[in-house]
């Protein structure tokens, strides 16, 4: 939902067509319909593709748009009868307006201000309502109060997701320009940021989430990630998670929803952060919600952050998968650089870094370094199984290091594919890579495990309880 930059044309998300819009335009009984999204992700926008094809399909006697309201004794309102449109400065107590609301033939759409503003409610209301709000329950909790969530078929809150980079592509014809890409990897899919002019760096993106990692409150955090959230969110979430690091990722059926980060960038930013803040608080966070069947994904974002965070410039015991034999290997993994470089200068046998990608080209591994002249690539899972894509993808992807490898004595590129598993994960035995390289490829795949512990001296004593012997040349 929002309007493209230079384009002529409304952008909606196909999410809110096939559940709210397809209720309250179509025959259903529902009558309130409060659909909450991601601040910035064009709620108003939505609400006037809303009213426009109303205007069109012709099935309400009257429509109602109200937007910029500051309190019940002062609103406006837009309204379309028979053709003529008109607006409507008005207050709650107006006997007119009520008589519209109590009548079935009206559409009542609501755009909620910042301040705590409600719709009209009161027990006569019959219209339909369709109520865009942000992700908490102060713009709607009166539909509960007076009864309106027990009833059947009555009223039911939807969730809208965040753009996808696919779906943003739509804006620009299939190809996103590299200023939107590059926000989307900052800030995730929210047209606000993605859609506003001009051009961004690091260093700007993280100062814009500064205010919001210093408020974000662990503790609501964490009672989020309880169980999933349905119907409505206690207001109190809004500044305790702040919706420019927080998502809430709608699922079954978009009426209930998972606590994630807007961006993996976000997720860095926010790791980084809570450790540096308070260490204990943020591993204890973590393990709560790594056991959290709900909260796997949140989870994964975590781990794969803290293991960013933790590994480089630091020595790690390696334990080989897929062989029969027990091998170790002990590797000293290089600091990563001050600012962004690239693959070519961060695998430098010079000089070399923690390579970390800062985009989304790299879908099949997390991060990179050399170590003794030998490459490693990094995969971070929480899961037992984690098979990375299938078919050129994998094998082009692979190819990009090739350069950057050792040759063994048969004259293939060695890479050492590093598997970076949660303690709790048990009996990894990695996964056939070799099935997705072509049987002519140059590329011999050498896979490990690492199970970082959490804390800083577990390390030292995993490194004594690992064998010192050298690896034998692949």
């Amino acid at each position: 939902m929002g309007w493209p930059h230079d384009e002529r044309k409304l952008a909606v998300h196909s999410t809110m067509l096939r559940n709210p819009v397809q209720a309250c335009l179509g025959r259903s009984k529902r009558n309130w319909r409060p659909t909450s999204r991601q601040p910035g992700i064009g709620k108003s926008a939505w609400l006037n593709y809303v009213l426009i094809r109303a205007i069109k399909e012709k099935r309400f006697k009257t429509l109602l748009l109200e937007s910029g309201s500051t309190s019940p004794l002062t609103r406006t309102l837009l309204i379309v009868q028979e053709g003529l449109v008109h607006t409507l400065e008005t207050n709650d107590f107006d006997p007119d307006l009520r008589k519209l609301l109590s009548e079935k033939t009206t559409l009542y759409l609501y755009d909620p201000p910042e301040v705590d503003l409600e719709p009209v409610f009161h027990a006569g209301v019959a219209a339909k309502v369709i109520v865009a709000a942000s992700p908490n329950d102060k713009h709607y909790k009166g539909f509960f109060k007076n009864g309106a969530r027990p009833a059947p078929g009555y009223a039911s809150v939807y969730y809208c997701p965040l753009w996808t980079l696919e779906e943003v592509a739509s804006f620009y014809h299939g190809q996103v320009p590299e200023p939107v890409a590059r926000k989307f990897f900052y800030f995730g899919g929210v047209p606000r940021r993605l859609l506003k002019p001009g051009e961004i760096t690091k260093e700007q993106a993280l100062s814009a989430l500064e205010g919001s990692l210093e408020s974000v409150k662990l503790p609501a955090v964490t009672s989020f990630l309880n169980a999933p959230r349905g119907y409505h969110i206690p207001s109190s979430y809004q500044t305790a998670v702040p919706h420019t690091l927080f998502a809430f990722n709608p699922v079954q059926d978009f009426q209930f929803v998972r606590l994630g980060f807007v961006s993996e960038f976000v997720t860095t930013a926010y790791t980084e952060h809570q450790v540096r803040s308070n260490r204990q608080r943020f591993l204890a966070q973590y393990d709560r919600a790594r056991r959290d069947r709900w909260q796997g994904a949140f989870a994964g974002h975590l781990f794969e952050a803290w293991s960013h965070f933790s590994l480089p410039g630091r020595t790690v015991a390696l334990e080989r998968v897929r062989q029969k034999a027990q091998q170790h290997r002990v590797i000293a993994i290089p600091k990563g650089a001050d600012g962004f470089l690239d693959l070519a200068h961060c695998l430098n046998q010079e000089n070399p870094r923690y390579f970390r990608p800062d985009s989304m080209v790299y879908p099949v591994i997390d991060s990179a370094c050399l170590s003794e002249g030998h490459l490693y690539v990094f995969q971070m899972t929480l899961a037992a199984h984690h098979r990375p894509r299938t078919g050129d993808t994998f094998a082009r992807f692979i190819r990009t290091f090739e350069p950057y490898a050792k040759k063994n004595k048969n004259g293939k590129a060695v890479i050492n594919f590093v598997w970076v598993i949660d303690k709790s994960v048990h009996d990894f035995g990695g996964e056939p890579l070799e099935d997705l390289l072509p049987s002519t490829s140059s590329v011999l795949l050498v896979q490990w495990k690492l199970q970082p512990p959490l804390e800083g001296r577990d390390w030292e004593a995993l490194l004594e309880d690992t064998p010192r012997e050298a690896s034998p040349p692949e």
